[in-house]
């Protein structure tokens, strides 16, 4: 592994300068770092599966889902995200809310059903990923060295 580090910014400015340097280099580093964070993937789906709730099967629905990893740079959150289908919360924060009817009641609207919040453990999703960044991290070092080399051999050979 390289000496440096890279936070999401460096990402973001990196992007930007590629986009106007080689589009084609940038295009390849956003699928190389989205790739890198695919070992991840797994991962999230069985705590996914052992976040929900069981009973009614929808932490097998969720343990299914179309989990899949992105390369963010136009937000306020540049850099690599795994985006989970139904889940709106961020890694850092701890507790999701699921909101549920107890019984579906033939006969009444949706409103007149009895609804319950249950809360759920997202922070989970977030410690599951941090014990597993080690999967992840040997990939996006190879991804940017990578780019760097081609970066510094097109400025060598005197391309630029």
């Amino acid at each position: 592994m390289s000496d440096f580090q890279v936070n999401a910014d460096d990402l973001l400015r990196l992007s930007k300068a590629l986009k106007g340097f080689d589009p084609v280099l940038r295009k390849e580093l956003h699928k190389g770092l989205r790739d890198a964070a695919k070992p991840l993937i797994p991962v999230v789906r069985k705590t996914l599966g052992e976040v929900y709730p069981k009973r009614g099967g929808l932490a097998a629905v969720m343990a299914k889902s179309k989990v899949r990893t992105a390369f963010r740079t136009g937000t306020k959150d540049p850099g690599v995200s795994i985006i989970i289908p139904g889940v709106q919360a961020k890694l850092g924060e701890n507790y999701g809310l699921l909101r549920h009817p107890v019984f579906g009641r033939p006969g009444k609207t949706r409103r007149e059903w009895r609804w319950v919040n249950q809360h759920l453990d997202v922070g989970a999703i977030a410690k599951a990923v941090h014990e597993n960044l080690d999967k992840v991290l040997p990939g996006i070092d190879a991804v940017l060295e990578v780019t760097a080399t081609r970066v510094l051999g097109e400025f060598t050979h005197g391309r630029r």
